[in-house]
């Protein structure tokens, strides 16, 4: 028989229906319903399991308290304690020790991000301000490690049910913040270049820059055809998100009007999918996304439907609302730039809710689990300390599945970058 969760609860709102889908379908793979009524939930087929006050037929009791009842944002930092090695958030006495649904609910809603805090230097939440963060909890996926336990609890009380295997899969990414490092630049561009090479004395710089120009060797950042090959030989397939943005302080890629550039679109959409890389300067407004993503669209032929933020710069809520607006419906942009994990506690793609407006939404939000940069040059750790490093996120994924997205600049040195020679020890 199908696995199918029935849970009964004192009452409904949008948090909870939100949380339930999220937790069951998109986490777990199973089907749920929400009941209200005692009399007709306890003669249901399936798990059944009391929220709230305890029911005599329930197989599974978990303790409610109340953040789910709420609208509105109030200013909080949850309780913490302990589920055997796993730590939890609302922790309450009882078989699950603690409020599950309202704990899931807090981290995958990212509710402390529409709290007050203290940006970085570009503008967004750090891992240092989450409560994973500073529990040093980021390594752990804890939303799927509780549904994968609440799953190992149900098949005690059940064993004919069947549920679902999860599994975990490896997702490469690329975001093409700068395509070429010399080529294909207006020659202002290549003589301020030159300059500045000459003024800091870096020789090497400005002899790399020349033999690139004249032909005699490749251009360092394209990479392009070496990272492919070597996710098709992994067996996975790739997204590469492009920026197409005006000129400016953190945007600084050959224009896509360039014929060039065209051509590389062109020939990365031949073996891998392609996502908008929204600007620093214009990435957070509807008419900015809109007019890089039509832009985009123009060249290639046909709709985008991803993206993922320069800079990872994203504010909840108004940044996946402009997505919205412009026809986004997959934000690749969920990590942290300075520590590796699990920013929302899943490696499952989930829909986005606007808690502000007390709303779920159809835009999917894909986690960003690791970023070579915040292993190299945020943590300064050596390729053989990141592939360990991954290796470790990806172990911590076994019982609960998801998606391992990485992320890897075409820009960084081919040879020290940690996904160049890992693949996923133990994948299915």
């Amino acid at each position: 028989m199908e696995a199918t969760m029935h849970i009964l609860a004192p009452f409904r709102s949008p948090r909870l229906e939100w949380v339930l889908k999220v937790l069951c379908r998109h986490i777990l793979g199973v089907e749920y319903l929400l009941h209200t009524d005692p009399d007709a939930w306890q003669h249901c087929a399936g798990l059944r399991i009391a929220y709230g006050l305890p029911h005599p037929a329930a197989h599974l009791h978990l303790p409610e308290t109340g953040l789910l009842r709420e609208s509105g944002i109030r200013d909080f930092t949850p309780p913490t304690g302990r589920w055997g090695e796993l730590p939890v958030l609302f922790p309450e006495r009882g078989e699950i020790p603690f409020d599950l649904f309202a704990a899931a609910f807090f981290l995958l809603s990212r509710y402390e991000e529409y709290l007050p805090f203290d940006a970085d230097r570009y503008g967004r939440f750090p891992a240092h301000a989450s409560l994973m963060g500073r529990h040093h909890w980021l390594h752990l996926p804890l939303v799927d490690l509780w549904g994968a336990r609440l799953r190992r609890m149900a098949r005690q009380k059940l064993p004919a049910l069947h549920w679902p295997a999860r599994p975990r899969r490896w997702v490469p990414t690329c975001d093409v913040d700068m395509a070429w490092a010399y080529l294909h630049r207006p020659w202002w561009r290549t003589l301020g270049g030159c300059l500045r090479d000459l003024a800091r004395g870096d020789t090497r710089a400005l002899a790399a820059r020349w033999r690139t120009l004249s032909g005699r060797q490749a251009d360092p950042y394209d990479t392009f055809d070496r990272m492919l090959a070597h996710y098709e030989r992994a067996g996975t397939e790739a997204v590469f998100f492009f920026h197409v943005g005006p000129w400016g302080r953190y945007d600084k890629n050959v224009p896509l009007r360039h014929p060039a550039m065209q051509q590389l679109v062109h020939r990365i959409a031949t073996r891998a999918r392609i996502g908008l890389h929204p600007s620093f300067g214009q990435g957070q407004t509807v008419r900015g996304i809109q007019s890089e993503k039509r832009a985009l669209e123009r060249v290639l032929g046909h709709e985008l439907t991803d993206s993922r933020h320069h800079f990872l710069r994203i504010r909840l809520p108004h940044t996946f609302r402009a997505l919205i607006e412009a026809g986004i419906r997959r934000d690749w942009s969920l990590g942290f730039a300075e520590q590796p994990g699990f920013r929302a506690g899943t490696a499952h793609a989930f829909p986005w809710y606007d808690l502000e407006r007390e709303q779920p939404t159809a835009l999917m939000l894909v986690p960003l689990v690791a970023m070579e940069v915040s292993m190299l040059q945020y943590l300064g750790l050596d390729a053989d300390a990141s592939r360990r490093l991954l290796q470790s996120l990806w172990d911590q994924m076994a019982a609960s599945g998801g998606r391992l997205v990485t992320l890897w600049h075409n820009s960084t040195p081919f040879d020290e970058a940690p996904f160049q020679g890992w693949r996923p020890v133990g994948s299915e």
